[in-house]
């Protein structure tokens, strides 16, 4: 009994007491953020990129592609946005890297049709300016690396796997030359040696659950926890931390806040809902959470 009740206290001290706030509703089946370095924020959804945008207290959403696709993936480097998609089915459609200049109104453009990457995914700049994609084919997953035309940011010159072998790989983040990246229900680690290539993979924690996207910092992995509908905190050696109660609705990705969007304390996350389901209440939004 005793050992009982310190168990119970245990997982009762883990248990994050922060509030999650609504953004905006209407961000059909919300898959990821990025901030631009001026403060921007876009997120993508199963039909489009947007730019949510405040003013007086109230968010609006200002579609940046022309012709819908599902989109998964977002990062910003320099002055440009890139977003892969899907065509239709993943898995048996054409995928796309896209890319927009950030100007006053951004217009994503396909710059690549992927050769090797079939699901992209999770997608991560490392220091090179080379840009690696998680490809998320079931059973077959990879992590795929796209080579820019240095001057060029619109022009891909190759494409390559760059590390095979995981079941589901879905987020991908760089903290200094390390990837950490979610591959079902495992987060996991791999270092980038000083030639580029992959070092060992580690399996840093393990849970009952799929996890979707990560975000890594000198404080630890903030994890969505997709089919567990919460967010949990571990250290960067994989040990759970804190986690929020199931607060959240198939919440697909985590990044930091930025004024006016939250604060650098709190977090910007999207809520998938049901996956292809894209005009309910379930998901389909943006929130911010304040641990």
């Amino acid at each position: 009994m005793r050992v009982q009740i310190l168990s119970l206290l245990a997982a009762w001290t883990m248990l994050a007491t922060g509030e999650r706030e609504p953004l905006i509703q209407g961000i059909g089946d919300a898959e990821n953020a990025v901030f631009s370095d001026d403060g921007r924020l876009f997120v993508s959804g199963g039909a489009n990129v947007y730019e949510l945008t405040e003013q007086a207290g109230e968010v609006t959403a200002h579609a940046l592609s022309a012709e819908p696709c599902n989109f998964t993936g977002l990062a910003v480097r320099t002055n440009y946005l890139y977003a892969v998609c899907v065509a239709g089915e993943p898995g048996s459609a054409p995928a796309y890297l896209m890319a927009a200049e950030l100007t006053a109104k951004p217009e994503l453009e396909q710059i690549h049709r992927f050769s090797i990457a079939s699901v992209p995914n999770g997608i991560s700049f490392a220091s090179d300016g080379r840009l690696y994609i998680a490809d998320s084919a079931a059973f077959a997953g990879s992590i795929v690396v796209v080579t820019l035309a240095p001057g060029y940011p619109g022009r891909v010159t190759g494409e390559q796997r760059w590390l095979s072998g995981f079941t589901f790989i879905n987020g991908l983040r760089i903290l200094g030359e390390t990837f950490y990246l979610t591959d079902l229900n495992t987060i996991q680690s791999v270092p980038i040696r000083a030639d580029g290539s992959p070092g060992p993979r580690r399996v840093l924690a393990s849970s009952l659950t799929v996890f979707d996207d990560l975000l890594p910092s000198e404080q630890g992995l903030w994890v969505s926890d997709f089919l567990g509908n919460r967010l949990a905190h571990y250290s960067l050696e994989g040990k759970l931390l804190e986690q929020t109660d199931a607060i959240f609705e198939s919440p697909s990705s985590v990044t930091a806040g930025r004024a006016p969007f939250g604060t650098a304390d709190s977090l910007i996350v999207t809520e998938k809902g049901s996956i292809g389901e894209l005009e309910s209440d379930q998901g389909n939004r943006v929130s911010v959470y304040s641990p």
